[in-house]
């Protein structure tokens, strides 16, 4: 997922319809590999917990990270996109895909390690 994330911000120079059709793609790809990632990554407090407040207390952290990240990350992307001026130029916002990108990568190997070893 970080890697179609980074492409559909460091696409190449296209205009027009080539362009939405290289922005839709990685998009898709994007998009697919979050469902491949994020239905497991729902289902799995419930197999790691029969019991109800274990699982809210996974669940609620799970929450606290998500809302934590989406708050950075809202103002994160678009600091880095629009960098001095009021408009992004594509350098800033290949800059602000690799950054989002890297963050992604890293939450999605430690939700990965972090519950790795859990008892099926």
């Amino acid at each position: 997922m970080p890697v179609a994330f980074f492409l559909v911000f460091a696409g190449p120079p296209l205009t027009g319809v080539p362009a939405a059709l290289y922005v839709g793609a990685c998009f898709m790809a994007t998009a697919t590999a979050y469902a491949l990632f994020e239905v497991p990554y729902k289902a799995m407090p419930s197999e790691m917990t029969h019991d109800y407040h274990e699982r809210t207390a996974l669940l609620q952290w799970r929450m606290v990270f998500i809302g934590a990240a989406t708050a950075i990350s809202g103002v994160l992307a678009p600091a880095i996109a629009t960098g001095d001026g009021a408009h992004g130029t594509l350098s800033s916002y290949r800059t602000m895909g690799l950054t989002i990108a890297v963050i992604l990568l890293v939450a999605m190997l430690a939700s990965f390690l972090g519950t790795a070893r859990a008892p099926p």
